[in-house]
């Protein structure tokens, strides 16, 4: 899919494949011999490793994802997504985050680190870990966003929004 000699499909698979700082690490049981399956929340800092391609906050997303590596032909495949799209920005959680499967096929995410100023827009936890918009406000909040969803149809079956309720 990929031809990592030529720097705009690197870009492209550093947006849309690559992970980039992941939490919560979660095998996804595989019986076939030399397949290991595991689905991880990508917090999504910068999704460069070059700072001129780098995602500002504000364009920026968090997201679950399934991967699949197989051994035996030596690839790795993007099993499943979820969050990035079916969220966007609003999820951006650049410090922290979870994602897990549930009894029976459900999925649950929980975009934790989800920061926003007095004009809305996702801002970086400011660790270092994401460049700096100059239009990023004066004030912060925090918002927890969950949501259970079933992976065929990518269907929210359960969605709830928290914030700490002011800004600091």
């Amino acid at each position: 899919l990929y031809n990592l000699t030529n720097p705009e499909d690197v870009d492209r698979a550093d947006k849309e494949f690559w992970n980039w700082g992941q939490h919560a690490c979660v095998e996804v049981p595989n019986p076939t011999a030399g397949i290991v399956e595991f689905i991880i929340f990508d917090n999504g800092n910068w999704h460069s490793r070059d700072e001129a391609r780098a995602l500002l906050p504000v364009n920026n997303g968090s997201r679950m994802v399934q991967y699949r590596v197989d051994l035996n032909q030596m690839t790795v495949t993007k099993v499943l997504e979820y969050g990035k799209d079916e969220v966007g920005n609003r999820g951006y959680s650049s410090f922290v985050g979870n994602a897990f499967q549930v009894s029976g096929e459900n999925c649950v995410i929980n975009f934790g680190g989800a920061i926003f100023d007095e004009n809305r827009r996702p801002l970086s936890a400011g660790t270092g870990t994401d460049i700096v918009d100059p239009l990023d406000g004066n004030l912060a909040q925090g918002r927890v966003i969950l949501h259970e969803f079933n992976p065929s149809t990518k269907s929210p079956v359960f969605e709830m929004t928290f914030t700490s309720g002011r800004y600091k």
